[in-house]
């Protein structure tokens, strides 16, 4: 019985001790949670604080926060997706904007041909006739026309520049080396193609393919005239077929009235009446003089091809070579206007015998 006594008053002491720890740990949260709340009231009475230091911020941050927020107001709203939005729309369309793209055109350089130590090709009488048979789209044309700059030509420029091309212009320091890139591409050539080549600059186009390239490129180094005259196939000439434009249908010619037709024929009549020649123009006397001694020179080459061939040296002849040619152009013009109203005058003062009169002087000698 004393045992059982004892053991109940341990358990007794025991679950006291226990309430009271469990009454101090509740002291314990009670005094941590009036601590916390002390705290939180303690920052909200603090928090005006910021609000000067804000105040007291730089004016470069104050404008990027500014057009920060500017940038977060111009966004677009969010779409309303198709199945939630509105059956009836109202206002006006919105329309997109259309972003057109613009391609970025690079002019070319306009080419330019650089001056030489030799001749133009177009002030060799020889040469400039062989250019004037062929044309910018002709295989030899190109290929001359590469030899000479290292470029593809335009068929309609290919004539012109060459015709202003005198030789090489290569430095010192950068012969060599471009004399080398020269020789490898114009040995690329066929046989044939280095002797037409050689033709058209009236070159001796016999020899091996190195002597060919050699005797090639020592002519477009420094062009000069060989002597050689210009042999012009006539099978080369072209012949320019007319032909009608798409959509133009001839127009039928409209038949012109005989009496205008008697009124021409008579005036011809009348200048043909005085039977005086025009004088040659300061050209044709050019041509004159000029023509039969170039025949000499150029057995092969035709009459009709010369004569072009001085009309162009004519254009570009100067100034003071030319007017001999006009001086006595005005000499020969004024001795015709002379010869052509005295003869007028002779006519205008012509008389006129009547048939009639002849007749009744002859009845008077009868009698």
């Amino acid at each position: 019985m004393a045992n059982s006594e004892e053991e109940e008053v341990a358990e007794a002491e025991v679950a006291e001790e226990e309430k009271e720890m469990a009454k101090e740990a509740e002291a314990k949260e009670a005094a941590e949670v009036e601590e916390a709340v002390e705290e939180g009231a303690a920052e909200e009475e603090e928090e005006p604080a910021p609000k000067k230091v804000k105040k007291q911020e730089p004016k470069a941050k104050a404008k990027a926060k500014a057009a920060e927020e500017e940038e977060e107001s111009d966004e677009e709203p969010m779409r309303v997706g198709t199945l939630q939005a509105p059956l009836v729309v109202t206002g006006a369309r919105e329309r997109k904007k259309t972003e057109t793209y613009v391609v970025e055109v690079l002019e070319k350089a306009e080419f330019v041909v650089l001056k030489g130590k030799g001749k133009a090709l177009g002030k060799l009488a020889n040469v400039s006739a062989m250019l004037d048979s062929k044309t910018g789209s002709d295989d030899v044309m190109q290929h001359l026309y590469h030899a000479c700059f290292s470029r593809k030509g335009q068929k309609l420029k290919v004539k012109a520049a060459l015709r202003e091309f005198s030789g090489f212009p290569f430095d010192a320091s950068t012969r060599d080396a471009e004399l080398a890139k020269r020789t490898v591409a114009i040995g690329k050539r066929s046989m044939d193609e280095l002797k037409q080549m050689l033709k058209v600059c009236c070159q001796v186009s016999g020899g091996s393919k190195d002597e060919l390239v050699a005797r090639l490129l020592e002519f477009l180094g420094k062009p000069s005239d060989s002597g050689i005259s210009a042999k012009v196939d006539s099978a080369v000439k072209r012949k320019r077929a007319t032909t009608p434009k798409k959509g133009s249908a001839k127009k039928p010619t409209k038949a012109k009235p005989v009496a205008k037709k008697s009124e021409a024929s008579g005036k011809a009549k009348k200048d043909s009446a005085v039977g005086i020649k025009k004088p040659p123009s300061a050209l044709e006397l050019y041509l004159k003089e000029r023509l039969p001694a170039l025949k000499l020179k150029n057995d092969e080459v035709s009459e009709a091809d010369l004569e072009k061939h001085l009309k162009d040296k004519w254009k570009t002849l100067a100034a003071d070579k030319k007017s001999k040619f006009d001086d006595e152009h005005k000499v020969l013009l004024k001795k015709y206007d002379e010869a052509v109203a005295k003869a007028k005058a002779a006519a205008a003062n012509a008389t006129i015998v009547d048939e009639e009169e002849d007749g009744d002087e002859d009845e008077g000698d009868d009698e």
